[in-house]
């Protein structure tokens, strides 16, 4: 029998599968692509909303965070049927990410001083019932390393390794 209360772990699931290493697209982490774009343009609120996929601000979306979000979309009706509750439930679901520009901090990475942005991602499912189940995730984000970089590093010193 489907059950309301497991959307409390829907909205953790997706905040912490959001910014983790596993949501790779094109050349960076997709939290990579955002803290990117938000540095450039200052824009520190990216804003989803899981059912629609519609998303704001446009300067923040680049392609591989707009095909991230649409994978998102795609998947979330089936992700609330497998932790055994019930997509009708589901009145809304956002998602929000808020980046601190005012603070940064240098982390060398391969030699490069690469800048870090805090951030916070909240996701808020509402309920039929008008109950809220929310699950937010934060910690410190650097475009840094790419899965490009890890693989010529791993050669070099595969390389050297060999000397």
């Amino acid at each position: 029998m489907p059950r309301h209360k497991t959307l409390k772990s829907v909205a953790r699931s997706i905040a912490d599968s959001f910014i983790s290493g596993l949501n790779y697209r094109d050349d960076d982490y997709v939290m990579g692509h955002l803290v990117v774009a938000a540095q450039r343009t200052k824009s520190s609120v990216l804003e989803v909303d899981l059912l629609s996929g519609e998303s704001r601000p446009a300067e923040l979306l680049s392609p591989p965070v707009l095909e991230s979000i649409e994978s998102y979309r795609c998947r979330f009706k089936d992700l609330v049927t497998r932790s055994q509750s019930d997509p009708g439930f589901v009145a809304s679901a956002q998602m929000r990410i808020d980046f601190d520009l005012t603070k940064t901090k240098r982390v060398r990475n391969f030699g490069r001083g690469t800048p870090q942005s805090p951030y916070r991602c909240t996701v808020t499912i509402a309920d039929d019932r008008g109950r809220k189940y929310s699950a937010s995730v934060t910690s410190w984000w650097s475009p840094g390393l790419t899965r490009r970089d890890v693989s010529l590093w791993s050669r070099i010193r595969n390389l050297w390794s060999a000397i």
